[in-house]
């Protein structure tokens, strides 16, 4: 299949802030789409918006942003041409010309075609219509960067709309950079899958696949009903282990997620995390991986490697001590940061209550209220909390890679179903000796 690019020329219309690192420049062998002069006749006019639709299907661009920007290109070429007027009909002839009629077969025919589109890039009204004007009804969640709206779109498929609280700066850049990191990861369950983005200047948008059960720290309070049980939080230790492990030894270059914290895990209905937010994401040489990154410090109260933070060096333990704040949570519920404790961050609450032998009085007791056998479970849980507290460690060569920890999470989880079978199976005994029991006829004795 040929690859499209647009003419130089075409490009330079394109005046938006950061819009020309979108649109690839042509190169020798493409099959370039040129301006539209208004000169064309009907079948050379019908030829270029083919090509344009081409280009624009490689590109990613929606439907209806395929139809906005050739409508807009064509309005403006004929702004100065008598045809001013016929610059709608000769779009609506566009769609005759593939069997259609009217906007919603065309998107029909479009995204039939756009199947491989990884990322989308949608216009700015379409996601303002899925959105409904960007209702206060439609939010599901809200943090200091923005905001985030349910919304449909034309195709039906729900999604999560994410709309920034202040757009200063170079917002639109740092959009464009979190859908470059998008594009460079590996399919995975375990991380949020962004679907498509809008490059509007005033308002950019991110668009995200839709997570209904909420984030760990909901789950964690007991917003969404019933506190996730001890197997279920090692579950989702393991589940964050293997997305941060994806992204440290992703197959382009190294990923760093600097943001790693309980209200960017969303968990689905049946409780899977899914890593989400990569606004603070660094991509890294594979060479300054080996050792380390020097940049600006960013990250989250509570959860910000203290190393990291008063040498700026970033490394792959950097992630490993927010991962090891996580733990810490999952084993407690407590949060990382509270100005009312006697020890404000969790990491030296919970590396004092461990060295005084005191972990019983934080961790949560929805934990070891079902379990039949609290000691057995007390014994794994501080195994939790040793490797969580190994995260943690000032010397940050000490800390375990991610890989190890998903390892040993999972060596833990296989101990925990061992004793579970265990305990069971001593259970059915118990039942069968008491069942045998009842079963033994009683001899009676004559005087």
């Amino acid at each position: 299949m040929p690859q499209y690019a647009l003419s130089e020329e075409f490009r330079n219309e394109f005046k938006f802030k950061c819009i020309d690192s979108l649109i690839p420049q042509p190169r020798t062998g493409n099959a370039v789409v040129p301006v539209f002069t208004g000169d064309e006749d009907k079948q050379a006019a019908m030829s270029w918006l083919t090509l344009f639709t081409q280009w624009a299907l490689q590109q990613g661009l929606s439907a209806d942003h395929t139809l906005l920007l050739a409508s807009t290109h064509i309005k403006y070429s004929l702004i100065y041409y008598p045809q001013l007027s016929t610059w709608t009909e000769f779009v609506q002839d566009f769609f005759a010309y593939y069997h259609a009629v009217g906007d919603s077969l065309f998107i029909q025919w479009y995204w039939k075609r756009a199947a491989n589109i990884q990322i989308c890039w949608f216009s700015y009204r379409e996601l303002k219509t899925a959105t409904n004007n960007f209702s206060e009804h439609k939010t599901v969640g809200a943090g200091k960067a923005g905001v985030v709206f349910k919304g449909v779109l034309s195709d039906d498929r729900v999604v999560a709309v994410k709309r920034y609280t202040e757009v200063v700066g170079h917002s639109l850049e740092d959009i464009l950079y979190e859908v470059f990191i998008h594009r460079s990861l590996p399919k995975s369950s375990n991380l949020v899958k962004l679907i498509g983005f809008s490059s509007y200047e005033q308002d950019p948008l991110l668009v995200y696949e839709y997570v209904e059960g909420g984030n760990l720290e909901q789950h964690l309070q007991g917003i969404h009903g019933k506190k996730p049980t001890w197997n279920e939080r090692l579950s989702i230790a393991i589940d964050v282990a293997d997305a941060i492990s994806q992204l440290h030894y992703n197959r382009k270059f190294p990923i760093y997620h600097r943001d790693i914290k309980s209200s960017n895990i969303l968990l689905d209905d049946h409780r899977q995390a899914k890593l989400a937010d990569f606004g603070m994401a660094a991509a890294v040489s594979p060479k300054k991986a080996r050792s380390y990154c020097q940049t600006k410090v960013k990250g989250s109260r509570g959860y910000t490697d203290p190393h990291y933070e008063s040498t700026g060096k970033l490394t792959d333990t950097t992630d490993v001590y927010s991962f090891g704040v996580v733990l810490m949570e999952l084993v407690t519920s407590l949060n990382a940061g509270d100005p009312s404790r006697s020890k404000s961050f969790l990491p030296d609450l919970v590396m004092e209550m461990y060295s005084l032998e005191r972990l019983d009085e934080i961790v949560d007791e929805c934990i070891l209220a079902p379990c039949p056998c609290k000691q057995c479970l007390k014994i794994l849980i501080e195994e939790v909390i040793e490797l969580a507290i190994l995260c943690c460690h000032q010397d940050p060569t000490k800390r375990p890679k991610i890989s190890e920890l998903a390892e040993k999470l999972r060596l833990i989880q296989l101990e925990q179903k061992m004793r579970s079978m265990e305990a069971e199976l001593r259970d059915e005994r118990r039942s069968m000796e008491v069942l045998d029991k009842d079963r033994t006829p009683r001899r009676s004795h004559r005087q």
